[in-house]
């Protein structure tokens, strides 16, 4: 399996965005040892935490995988980390992490959010994976803006932004300290990084072989359902599972239908995509 060659010459790469300041404790990277040998490696979302795909990482680590969950740089410490990373940054850390998985697991599946969607379909054009698992991937939003970040970087960082928590617990205090640091504003910069992944992302969707779930819903305010029929025109067949939800908001995993979620997922891990 190319994972399994390629896993020998994995390299830690010291990134931009991470620096030597207190990672919270929701954003702490996840590794759980399974009893088989397929790992799953799940990526979160732009201005988003590890901590978020707990569910999710629980309910397939009970079924026997290894799962990882790391860190993208710049994530989980303060907003200036947060400008300072860059997408080449997190492509690299998800790289790594897939690596490390693969080195441990003879099939390795990805599973990714929004931003962590994007950057699985980048390394899922590129290596042999065992399956790909999709949820509300940023591949295009509603923020029709985002053509104009590259170029409004340059002129301002941050712009205010009203918070949603999403199911999210608002009394806790690192759920606070996430909202005042990053969600309370949109950033420019992070948003022109996203943007240049949506185009690679498009472009390595064409050369996916892995079967691929794809999860969206009707009321999510930042990337919309329309994301469905573009990934059915880039993946095709391989595209073999599509679920729409009605009532959640972007954060799938934490919203109103966050049950839904985790058993959709665990029948596409214990049957759809069975061995």
């Amino acid at each position: 399996m190319m994972l399994k060659l390629r896993a020998r010459r994995a390299v830690c790469y010291n990134c931009r965005g991470d620096s030597m300041k207190r990672v919270i404790g929701l954003a702490q990277p996840r590794f759980m040892e399974g009893n088989g040998n397929e790992g799953v490696l799940l990526l979160h979302g732009l201005s988003s935490y590890p901590g978020v795909l707990d569910n999710i990482a629980h309910a397939l680590h009970d079924q026997g995988y290894w799962v990882s969950v790391p860190r993208l740089p710049g994530h989980g410490t303060d907003g200036d980390d947060y400008l300072r990373s860059n997408a080449r940054d997190w492509v690299r850390r998800a790289a790594d992490a897939m690596f490390e998985l693969a080195g441990r697991c003879e099939k390795v599946h990805l599973l990714g959010f929004s931003l962590g969607g994007v950057i699985a379909l980048i390394l899922a054009g590129s290596h042999d994976v065992a399956s790909l698992t999709l949820l509300a991937p940023a591949v295009t939003n509603t923020d029709r803006l985002i053509v104009l970040t590259p170029l409004l970087r340059h002129l301002i960082k941050r712009i205010p932004n009203s918070v949603d928590f999403e199911g999210q617990d608002p009394d806790n205090p690192q759920i606070r300290y996430l909202a005042e640091e990053y969600w309370k504003w949109k950033w420019v910069g992070p948003a022109a990084e996203l943007f240049k992944l949506q185009r690679r992302a498009k472009s390595a969707a064409t050369k996916i072989r892995a079967k691929t779930m794809l999860i969206v819903s009707k009321s999510d305010s930042a990337v919309p359902v329309e994301v469905k029929p573009i990934l059915e025109k880039l993946l095709g067949p391989r595209l073999t599972r599509v679920v729409v939800l009605e009532e959640s908001a972007h954060t799938l995993t934490t919203d109103c239908e966050k049950e839904r979620v985790v058993t959709e997922i665990k029948a596409w891990f214990g049957a759809a995509i069975s061995r």
